[in-house]
């Protein structure tokens, strides 16, 4: 599961490589990205990018998300207690109630789903079990009540230790969605398919019993992302 290390919070950061134009914006500007071009190893002719975000910029860019738990937030921001390395990390401070879910997140556009997209995050917490996922919107798999897309997470890693660093990653989405296709099916209907499917988030999930969280978030990395614009992306088994 998660690696976990210490390191000193002296220990220079890497420079950032400049943003591609690509990239909207404001997605850009949100994420204080640095992101790189680069061949996608075993997707031929796919270009993808790497997107990394150090937390050094002071506005914070995760945000609370699903919540069942009336969670209380009593303190989020960025600061150089919350580093791992370089200037500053981000930190959340929330209480919450009883519930199943308590998850922050952080946008990275609309991410083909392709064997290369991969992400990892560095975390330090008082409690354990947190866990990364990719959230996968899945535009040709409509909910039956609200007409709006399946959104669905692929779980990652889970942390270990409490008050340490500790990497957390996902990988392998294409392979998981398949797994899940009979089960979505089972809920949504047999006729929604993965076409279309794309990554639009980041996933930190907190919960794991009444209290509060005390949680720092540092040194974002998210490898082979190919954006889907207009609902094109690569051609990518099922994932078309």
């Amino acid at each position: 599961d998660g690696v976990v290390e210490e390191l000193p919070r002296s220990r220079p950061r890497p420079a950032a490589m400049p943003p591609v134009s690509a990239f909207p914006t404001v997605f850009r500007s949100a994420l204080a990205l640095a992101v790189a071009a680069a061949c996608a190893a075993s997707t031929p002719g796919i270009q993808a990018a790497v997107i990394e975000d150090s937390c050094d910029s002071p506005q914070p860019t995760w945000s609370l998300a699903s919540a069942d738990t009336a969670p209380r937030m009593l303190a989020h921001d960025r600061n150089a207690a919350a580093a791992r390395r370089g200037s500053a990390g981000e930190r959340f401070v929330i209480d919450a109630s009883a519930g199943t879910t308590l998850t922050v997140e952080i946008p990275i556009g609309n991410a083909g789903v392709i064997d290369e997209l991969a992400a990892e995050v560095w975390v330090r917490s008082n409690r354990p079990n947190i866990r990364i996922a990719a959230k996968v919107r899945l535009p040709h798999f409509p909910v039956s009540a609200s007409g709006q897309p399946v959104e669905v997470l692929v779980p990652g890693t889970r942390s270990q230790a409490i008050d340490r660093w500790q990497r957390l990653t996902v990988s392998g989405v294409p392979a998981t969605l398949r797994r899940q296709l009979p089960a979505l099916h089972a809920q949504h209907g047999p006729h929604g398919s993965l076409a279309g499917a794309a990554v639009t988030h980041i996933v930190l999930e907190l919960y794991s019993s009444p209290g509060r969280y005390e949680v720092a978030i540092d040194d974002l990395r998210v490898e082979g992302v190919v954006e889907r614009t207009g609902g094109a992306g690569p051609r990518v088994g099922d994932f078309l």
